[in-house]
């Protein structure tokens, strides 16, 4: 039983160091990466000056209503997730552009159904207020809740094989 206990605590303190650096990585690397301040909008072809603009948003990922606590740490950029929160930022700002239409590339297995259901009154709510067209186009998934966010819109586009 001795030999027992002595193996128990040296495993345990390996895995408790080893999930101490972890945790200790985490917080160093979001004290320490920069905070960039990113354009949301980006001018890809035609004139700039244009009052005819129409805006491409691309969206990835589960849709969930917003960002977990772990998601604030810079280490997890790389994972793509729609937020509505997010989204919902991002239709404001598009609202001062005064675009003239809102083409959403789409590549998304679905995700909770609060979070299917706003996303899909959010994009409903800004094509009825700005009076603009709103084209789903997908080249990859579209799938549950997705496909009822895509439903607010006019026309819903996907490529050949696409789900």
């Amino acid at each position: 039983m001795n030999l027992f206990i002595k193996t128990f605590i040296k495993i345990f303190a390996i895995l408790s160091s080893i999930s101490i650096f972890f945790i200790v990585l985490l917080i160093l690397s979001s004290f320490f990466t920069k905070i960039e301040n990113k354009k949301i909008f980006i001018h890809t072809s035609g004139d700039v000056n244009s009052q005819n603009k129409i805006a491409v948003l691309k969206l990835i990922g589960p849709i969930l209503n917003e960002p977990s606590f772990i998601s604030d740490y810079k280490l997890f950029n790389n994972i793509n997730i729609i937020y509505v929160n997010k989204i919902k930022t991002i239709l404001k700002k598009l609202e001062s552009e005064k675009i003239k239409g809102l083409i959403i590339s789409i590549n998304s297995p679905g995700g909770s159904v609060s979070a299917s259901f706003n996303l899909y009154n959010l994009f409903y709510e800004f094509k009825i207020k700005n009076n603009i067209p709103l084209f789903f186009y997908t080249n990859e998934l579209l799938a549950s809740g997705a496909y009822w966010a895509a439903l607010s819109g006019n026309k819903i586009y996907a490529n050949y094989g696409s789900l």
